[in-house]
């Protein structure tokens, strides 16, 4: 990915844990990083809030019921910046993304500007102040993040900021781990296939939904697991943005009727998606629990 480019506003004011990810630069989709920050330094002078977007927090009027997505921004006091990572679908395109001042149920002013980020992803870094880092920092629900589009001029999804990490850099662990994908509700991994797995959200254990690996996530911290194994095999699992399958398989098994599960990490792409190939043999249903997050 390109170095991101500042853009000035116009508007006023464990052991496996520890160093066990090394994340390629071809594949790091996170903007203050591409911007040229990640320090150990710059990263303790960062906070980084999400925002789950949807169309039915669009007030007065509903935007796109259709649509979703989840906005992370990193605030950087020291270089005054505001970086996004965001990604949305269900969506048609987009002519503006915003930052607002206001509260869940109320709209407000525009106070940070992206300018327009087309359909998908969007990875971006603008200069702010100082003032404004602090605010959004000290009252993350009173701001929101906007999305327009072409069919929702005034808003197609909104979501008011919240606190997902303690900071940025290093691992996040989740509160308990989210089951991101589950083969058992479809049908076995055959032989050479790749499936793409989507590691944005994921279940609790109460079946509820809730974010898992927010946009701008470097990388995952997952548990693996094969189950109900036919014959012998192995998988690969590995980042999204990659269209050669690594020659390093991630677990392997030996016979019929297996259950076996390795924790390991995983970089993903900008929408925190990873892909999954079996080998030429492999037969096998596949759970992936997302434990935590790298940013």
């Amino acid at each position: 990915m390109k170095r991101t480019q500042f853009t000035l506003l116009g508007i006023g004011a464990v052991g496996l844990l520890a160093g066990a990810l090394l994340v390629p630069g071809i594949v790091d989709a996170n903007a203050r990083r591409n911007a040229g920050g990640s320090s150990q330094d710059q990263a303790a002078s960062e906070r980084t809030l999400t925002a789950v977007l949807s169309g039915a927090a669009e007030v007065p009027t509903a935007g796109d019921l259709d649509g979703a997505g989840v906005a992370t921004i990193t605030l950087d006091r020291v270089s005054q910046t505001i970086c996004v990572d965001s990604t949305t679908s269900g969506i048609d395109t987009v002519t503006l993304t915003h930052i607002h001042q206001g509260v869940a149920g109320t709209s407000g002013p525009v106070v940070v500007d992206f300018a327009p980020g087309g359909l998908g992803a969007l990875s971006k870094c603008v200069l702010s102040t100082e003032a404004l880092i602090d605010q959004i920092a000290a009252s993350p629900a009173g701001f929101y993040f906007n999305v327009h589009t072409t069919a929702f001029g005034a808003g197609a999804l909104r979501g008011n900021f919240a606190v997902h990490a303690s900071g940025a850099g290093g691992v996040h662990l989740l509160p308990e781990p989210l089951r991101a994908y589950d083969s058992r509700q479809l049908t076995p991994f055959g032989p050479s296939q790749t499936r793409t797995v989507d590691l944005l959200f994921g279940k609790d254990g109460s079946g509820a939904t809730k974010l898992a690996v927010p946009p701008g996530a470097t990388g995952a911290l997952v548990t693996l697991t094969v189950t109900l194994t036919a014959g012998g095999g192995y998988l690969t699992m590995y980042s999204a943005v990659l269209n050669t399958v690594p020659a390093t398989s991630s677990i392997n098994w030996v016979t019929a009727g297996q259950d076996i599960a390795t924790t390991t990490t995983v970089v993903v792409d900008a929408a925190s998606k990873i892909k999954i190939t079996s080998g030429p043999t492999s037969t096998t249903h596949v759970i992936v629990d997302v434990i935590g997050y790298y940013f």
